[in-house]
């Protein structure tokens, strides 16, 4: 007699908690701008367009760039997409899956985008850690530049965190620990192993280049407190360090959803050793508005270029014809 399927139900209290945490962040947030509102009338403030304008235009910069970077390695990884559809997957998989507790989205995303493309599944799964663990690496190495050129206490507490962080992450740089991994998963489910195309110089120039790509977010993040509240040169290194940090600091923080409190909360700190803790931390929360809206607006704007321009196997679910997927 045949069984009937047994419905699996998963608890909705993990994601809840999740979401309690990041609000309860915030809050946090919100309660030391109450108490600094005195310090705030004090301010004069002026809304620099300029200022603003090019941090939009540099934090836009940084995705696009993120998402070509990407283009660049599905392409040494003979994916076989183009340049539109990778930066559009990179973009989407990232823009909405941070914002689900866990992260797990951020991966389960990317896979789908590339669920019947002419490349193997795992390959990309190889690549999505790959990327990860190269934004981790880069970021370290602009944490210590940064302490380098301006050896501050609140920059260098960041030092010992980032060498581990990249103890942890170099050898996954290297492509055959990388295969190691991807193919050990491969076997746990049950899958045929795979031979990733990709060389070690590739990797490295591909983590390089995401060190170089976040140096446009942490401009972007200058102008945008500079538009708010004048900014000394002899402190942009600093700002865009601390910016850095605290993207990264969202990124490890699983239990938060995009990051949402501790970014905030680890920019308004770092900046605290230059403004005023209230103005620190209007200029912390600005920078989540800033992030959400060029994002959003980037996003809709790749989107509706993909559908308008969408060729034969250039969409989502969709391939040349007579194209095998390698899955």
């Amino acid at each position: 007699m045949t069984q009937p399927p047994v419905t699996k139900f998963s608890s909705p209290v993990p994601k809840i908690l999740r979401w309690v945490f990041a609000l309860g962040l915030i809050a946090a947030i919100g309660v030391v701008l109450f108490r600094n509102l005195a310090e705030l009338r004090t301010h004069e403030f002026e809304l620099r367009l300029v200022p603003l304008t090019m941090a939009i235009v540099f934090y836009a910069l940084y995705l696009l760039g993120r998402g070509a970077i990407w283009h660049l390695l599905m392409r040494w990884n003979h994916a076989g997409t183009s340049l539109r559809f990778d930066v559009t997957a990179w973009l989407a998989s990232v823009t909405l899956g941070k914002y689900i507790p866990g992260k797990i989205a951020l991966y389960a995303g990317r896979v789908y985008w590339y669920r019947d493309e002419p490349i193997s599944g795992l390959v990309v799964s190889a690549c999505f850690v790959l990327d990860a663990v190269a934004t981790l690496v880069s970021a370290a190495l602009i944490i210590f530049v940064a302490c380098l050129i301006m050896p501050l206490e609140e920059l260098e507490r960041f030092r010992v965190p980032a060498i581990a962080m990249s103890a942890i992450c170099l050898p996954f740089i290297h492509p055959r620990p990388l295969q190691a991994l991807v193919n050990l998963g491969a076997r746990l489910l049950g899958r045929e192993s795979v031979k990733l195309p990709v060389s070690f110089t590739q990797c490295l120039i591909f983590t390089l280049l995401l060190a170089a790509d976040w140096m446009f977010m942490g401009l972007g993040a200058c102008f945008l407190v500079h538009a708010v509240a004048p900014l000394a040169s002899a402190n942009v290194p600093f700002v865009a360090a601390a910016f850095v940090i605290s993207s990264v600091s969202g990124m490890i923080a699983i239990f938060a959803p995009g990051g949402l409190g501790v970014r905030e909360g680890v920019f308004a700190v770092l900046l605290g050793a230059i403004f005023p803790a209230g103005l620190a931390v209007l200029l912390a929360l600005i920078s989540r508005l800033w992030l959400t809206a060029v994002e959003a607006t980037v996003l809709g704007f790749l989107y509706v270029l993909h559908i308008g321009m969408n060729g034969p196997g250039d969409g989502p679910g969709r391939r040349p014809e007579g194209a095998s997927s390698a899955k």
